[in-house]
């Protein structure tokens, strides 16, 4: 029985999970839009000449800062399916969406954490959150009802990256 209930919560987990981010624009490739309509020829054609429009100063107009790329992923796809095998352990007491309602954690004390609180997400880390799942709960401070895991690195990231989107990160 109990096994057919972690058949079923892996198997509604694994459909509702998205795709991963959309790949990259290969080295050499322009992204669509207003520059790949106009392709410049040489350097030349592109320079400005003396005495045109182009070569008059330009008031600068404040632009907001520019933001940092996302870090690539330190998980494989592989590490990725193992984490969603794992987030079904994790969801018997977070629940299947995260909210700490999961069937064991209605018992604890302290309640499971809430993934989905914005405070939460922005009050730790990924390497926080890393060393929790990793260390335990009573390593780092928390219940000692949050068991540690003996996890690869990447599978631990992975959780990070589930526990990051169930926050809406």
């Amino acid at each position: 029985m109990r096994s057919a209930l972690f058949v079923i919560l892996f198997a509604v987990f694994a459909a509702c999970s998205e795709k991963g981010p959309p790949a990259p624009p290969k080295t050499g490739q322009t992204p669509p839009g207003p520059a790949a309509a106009t392709p410049v020829t040489s350097p030349a054609a592109a320079a400005p000449t003396v005495g045109s429009a182009a070569s008059a100063p330009v008031a600068s107009k404040p632009t907001a800062e520019p933001k940092a790329p996302e870090p690539a992923p330190r998980f494989t796809a592989a590490e990725r399916r193992q984490a969603r095998m794992q987030w079904v352990t994790c969801s018997t007491c977070h629940g299947d969406k995260g909210k700490g309602d999961g069937l064991a954690g209605l018992a604890l004390k302290p309640r499971p954490r809430d993934f989905t609180d914005a405070k939460f997400q922005k009050e730790k880390t990924d390497e926080q959150l890393f060393q929790v799942i990793r260390k335990g709960g009573a390593a780092n401070g928390l219940s000692a009802a949050m068991a540690a895991y003996d996890l690869p690195d990447g599978v631990i990231y992975a959780l990070v990256a589930h526990i990051r989107k169930l926050g809406g990160k």
